[in-house]
């Protein structure tokens, strides 16, 4: 149950970091070389996506390991309240 919850949260994250990029799920696609119905897979929490693909997500998106372990961390939080 709980990866079903990370997955969802890692692909909010990813989602809100892409549109901060002013970017499409295609354009994004593109540069991580899958489809875009994969984006759009990992966005929803669908499909679970591999450290070493985060990492590659992370760096396209200009973005840390930190800032999805806190998005994560306060999404549980607040869903444990």
């Amino acid at each position: 149950m709980k990866s079903n919850i990370i997955s969802s949260r890692v692909g909010t994250f990813l989602r809100i970091a892409r549109k901060e990029k002013k970017m499409t799920g295609k354009q994004l696609a593109v540069l991580m070389n899958i489809s875009q119905q994969q984006i759009s897979r990992y966005e929803i929490g669908i499909t679970s996506i591999t450290l070493e693909q985060l990492e590659k997500f992370l760096i396209i998106l200009d973005k840390k390991w930190c800032d999805v372990i806190k998005f994560i961390e306060e999404s549980l939080i607040s869903k444990e309240r």
